[in-house]
């Protein structure tokens, strides 16, 4: 009776113990998903300085922003995938200190949408997570009035959130 009145503890401690660290593992993902939409409205900076300095033009691609209007890199990086990296390889996402314009582009893990100026309509998406870097909850998009929004899946897997999303989202 001891041996099952103890092994019954056991599992009740285990079983609260896996509770808190599934409670915890979603506190921290939230706030990776928190951080990938606030990395986006910082890109949304860089955008608008540029665009500021070029007569309403956005850059034709991301990597003309690189080093003038983003300095730090790791900005442009979900921080999903760092996690992922981290839990498979035990090392931070790698960029390289001084990559060249294609290595951003291919390294970042915002998509950009180029050919837009600062009159377009402000629900257009200028930047998107190329992937679904949150396990199939959603994805952080930015838009070009400088909003930056967790859309879930429902949203544009069954139809774009709004008319102005990329063809081929």
């Amino acid at each position: 009776m001891k041996i099952l009145l103890v092994a019954g503890t056991a599992a009740l401690a285990v079983a609260a113990a896996l509770g808190v660290w599934f409670r915890l593992e979603e506190a921290r993902a939230s706030a990776r998903q928190t951080v990938c939409v606030h990395n986006l409205k910082f890109l949304s900076t860089s955008l608008s300085r540029y665009a500021e300095e070029h007569g309403g033009r956005y850059p034709g691609r991301l990597a003309d922003l690189w080093p003038q209007y983003i300095v730090n890199l790791e900005d442009l990086v979900c921080p999903e995938v760092r996690a992922a990296c981290l839990r498979g390889h035990g090392v931070p996402h790698p960029f390289p200190e001084n990559p060249d314009a294609d290595t951003l582009e291919r390294l970042s893990s915002y998509a950009y949408v180029p050919g837009h100026t600062v009159s377009d309509p402000p629900d257009t998406v200028i930047a998107y997570e190329k992937e679904d870097n949150h396990g199939g909850q959603g994805r952080s998009l930015l838009y070009l009035d400088g909003r930056g929004a967790w859309e879930p899946p429902q949203n544009w897997r069954n139809g774009p959130p709004n008319t102005t999303l990329p063809p081929g989202f």
